[in-house]
Formats: structure tokens, C-alpha cells, sequence
């Protein structure tokens, strides 16, 4: 017997919600490249710190475009390895 339950999530988005999102998603862009000088080239955290931010499993329930779009740009965009900062030649990954 079968009990495992199936999963008929979707990303869903009519085309006015995905017309609503695109402003935010370039201005996101926009000012992540605008203001790519003055941030470090890497940035690095602790196993803490990884953890603050993505402190759960994955969600049994979905989240609003909104919510995912702000943590993205929060959580994800201003803390990566920047490889399309002009003076990036490559990110040679090691730990001690």
C-alpha cells in the first residue's frame, strides 16, 4: 500500500503578478551591479552564521513571490562570491 502523499505544488504566477515582479527583480540587479564597488569581492561566514540565514529545512508550505524575492535579495545576493566583479579571474574554493 502506497502512503506516501503526492506533492501538486507549483509555481503559479498569473501574468499581471509576474509583470508586478519584474521592476523589483531588475532594480534588484540594477543595484546589485551599481553598487558592486564597494562591496568585498568574497564574503565569508561561519557554519553559524549559514545556519541564521537559512535556519530551517526546506517548508512544507509555500511562500508569497514577495517573501521569497526579499529573502533572495536579502539572504543571497549581497552575501555571495561576486565572479562578475572586474577584477575576479576565479574563486578557487578550500576550507582549513
Amino acid at each position: 500500500m502506497n502512503t506516501q502523499t503526492k506533492n501538486d505544488s507549483t509555481l503559479t504566477l498569473s501574468k499581471n503578478q509576474m509583470r508586478d515582479y519584474g521592476p523589483r527583480v531588475v532594480d534588484s540587479i540594477i543595484e546589485h551591479f551599481d553598487t558592486m564597488w564597494a562591496k568585498d569581492l568574497v564574503t565569508t561566514t561561519s557554519s553559524k552564521e549559514r545556519y541564521e540565514i537559512l535556519p530551517e529545512a526546506v517548508p512544507q508550505e509555500g511562500s508569497t513571490g514577495n517573501e521569497i524575492l526579499d529573502f533572495v535579495i536579502r539572504a543571497k545576493l549581497h552575501k555571495n562570491h561576486i565572479s562578475s566583479y572586474p577584477n575576479s579571474f576565479a574563486f578557487v574554493p578550500w576550507t582549513l
